[in-house]
């Protein structure tokens, strides 16, 4: 932050002081929101990237095609 000599120099030189609202923060709702949408795209990539986990009837299905082998 700017110390006051500093500001006193820039507001000498034409600039002024200007105030900010943020529109991030929108209460509980927005963060609610934001929240879930976090979410939804976790549960996506989670989809998209998590190893395929076979079902029992899968397992069962590989398990018959496989030739049996014999020592």
């Amino acid at each position: 932050m700017a110390g006051t000599r500093d500001e006193q120099q820039l507001i000498a030189q034409g600039f002024r002081r200007v105030y900010a609202a943020l529109d991030l923060y929108d209460g509980r709702r927005g963060a609610a929101a934001l929240e879930c949408e976090q979410w939804a795209i976790f549960a996506t990539w989670n989809q998209r990237y998590e190893p395929v986990r076979p079902t029992p009837k899968a397992i069962r299905a590989s398990v018959a095609s496989t030739p049996a082998t014999t020592s």
